[in-house]
């Protein structure tokens, strides 16, 4: 039975058959050549010991291991026993049965052509191993993006010492004042007079260690021509940030912005030093209103034709004339008159013999024939013969 039936399952085609023909016919006899390759390992596993199997000579065609046919019983005598039929002896017929029941119906489904497209249910080599399972990409969830932070507004400044740049380096002069005197040869305020002597290597300056009263005029000097301040007797930050800034040099890259009055001190201060002679034209040696002429043409708010006598530049402002305004109160870089006596009082315009530039807390920066040069001294007892101040402004 086992040999008639795979004999049977075997499906040949003409090789000039279509192609679907053919691919069926080749599924059709390597599902059969497996299913005939598991019939037969079956088949050894139940018969291999088995007294009663036929299963040797069946497979090895050998005539002689097939047992002999029992014998007719005599009469009279009773038949021997049939020994019961066991699962082994029986399994040959259900396999034939299994095959030709089941399995061979169940491979003509799976290789037939689907009605949909044409393609088998099953091919042959989906009857050898099942296809791999695809690879599950596994990819990392994205990262949040992060969520910005409120950032707070910038402070608005509200006055100059809020102003960025120079000033705002950290100072080690901020808090210095009048009196202070250092315990170190490289104290604070030894440093300071340094750093102003850098500034300015015309000031009337000792470095010695000590607050004293030539350091709170160079103190105010430097406020007032940058609009600092109007007392030399305390650093301030914005005066400490000045100076620091100078000390290592940054102020030179970036410095501070001067009004008119301060562009007419800083001239003015250039030539602090210079020898005092009336009538001396400024190069080498000068007088009072010849230091005025020439610090106001140098900040630009005069000409060349301003006058260089001290009357006459009184009466310019007296009539609001070449740049120059009287005032009642005076500011840093204002000019301020005198009528102190002198040998040239009586030929005068209203007495007014004397000039000079005011700084502020009763100092003032003038040529004086007294001192013999230019200084930065107190008013003292000019200040009874103050005639008037006027202030220069700028050309509109």
């Amino acid at each position: 039975m086992p040999d008639r039936i795979v004999a049977a399952a075997d499906h040949t085609v003409p090789s000039e058959a279509p192609a679907p023909a053919r691919r069926k016919a080749d599924g059709i006899n390597s599902f059969r050549d497996k299913v005939e390759g598991i019939m037969n390992a079956q088949r050894e596993r139940l018969y291999l010991d088995d007294p009663y199997s036929t299963m040797p000579a069946l497979r090895e065609g050998n005539a002689a291991a097939t047992p002999p046919a029992a014998s007719a019983p005599a009469l009279g005598t009773r038949p021997a026993a049939t020994p019961p039929k066991t699962p082994a002896a029986e399994a040959p017929l259900q396999v034939a049965f299994m095959q030709r029941s089941i399995l061979d119906p169940m491979a003509d489904a799976m290789l037939r052509p689907s009605r949909d497209n044409g393609t088998p249910l099953m091919t042959d080599r989906m009857i050898e191993a099942p296809p791999p399972m695809p690879a599950v990409a596994t990819t990392k969830p994205p990262t949040p993006a992060p969520v910005p932070q409120a950032v707070a507004p910038a402070a608005v400044p509200t006055s100059m010492e809020d102003i960025p740049g120079p000033v705002s380096q950290a100072s080690p002069f901020d808090g210095l004042q009048a009196g202070d005197s250092d315990s170190d040869a490289n104290g604070p305020v030894r440093r300071m007079q340094r750093v102003l002597k850098k500034w300015n290597e015309r000031l009337e300056l000792v470095v010695n260690g000590r607050y004293d009263a030539a350091t709170d005029r160079a103190v105010l000097l430097c406020k007032s021509i940058y609009a600092s301040g109007s007392d030399g007797s305390r650093i301030d930050a914005k005066t400490g940030g000045y100076l620091a800034g100078v000390e290592n040099g940054s102020f030179w890259k970036n410095p501070p912005e001067k009004t008119a009055a301060g562009r007419l001190l800083y001239a003015a201060s250039r030539q602090i030093g210079v020898r005092y002679d009336l009538g001396g034209d400024g190069s080498r040696a000068t007088d009072c209103a010849m230091l005025t002429k020439k610090a106001l043409v140098s900040a630009g708010l005069a000409g060349d034709g301003f006058s260089r006598l001290a009357d006459v530049q009184y009466r310019y402002a007296e009539k609001g004339a070449r740049g120059l305004q009287q005032v009642a109160a005076p500011s840093a870089g204002d000019l301020v008159f005198f009528n102190h006596p002198t040998s040239q009082t009586k030929d005068a315009y209203k007495g007014v013999t004397h000039v000079g530039l005011w700084l502020g807390d009763g100092q003032m920066l003038a040529a004086f024939s007294q001192h013999g040069r230019v200084v930065v001294p107190p008013l003292g007892k000019l200040a009874r013969h103050v005639a008037g101040f006027a202030r220069a402004v700028e050309a509109q």
